[in-house]
């Protein structure tokens, strides 16, 4: 929250506790995508390009967390974020109807490797000979 709440009698006046707060949280969303960061490194950006994600503009996304998209940003420029180590961050989106098909491609496959495991159940391990 960013509201300030008034403080006792001689205290500063300061914002709510971050507890709680996620660090990576995206500020200004629009409800009909799926945000996340993805670090610059190994192609990872590309592999997500590849996947349906979407470079955010700058101009689209508020604050991430405690860290802002840099400030002196054209407009029309991608959201990066610097998360240390000299390594630079994209905010992207893909379609929450893609993301949620995804997903459940995700559960299906976790679905069926369950099965497969469960096949053995009841199985004592042993290994018999002739």
């Amino acid at each position: 929250m960013t509201e300030t709440v008034r403080a006792p009698r001689g205290r500063p006046n300061r914002r709510e506790s971050a507890v709680g707060r996620s660090r990576l949280a995206i500020a200004g969303q629009d409800p009909s995508f799926v945000y996340r960061i993805v670090n610059d490194s190994d192609g990872r950006v590309a592999y997500m390009e590849s996947l349906g994600y979407e470079l955010c503009k700058h101009d689209e996304i508020k604050v991430v967390g405690k860290r802002q998209t840099q400030p002196e940003a054209k407009e029309g420029a991608l959201a990066v974020i610097s998360v240390g180590g000299g390594t630079k961050a994209y905010v992207m989106k893909i379609k929450k109807d893609w993301y949620e098909e995804d997903q459940a491609e995700k559960r299906g496959a976790i679905e069926e490797q369950r099965k497969t495991i469960g096949q053995f159940e009841g199985s004592t391990g042993k290994v018999r000979f002739g």
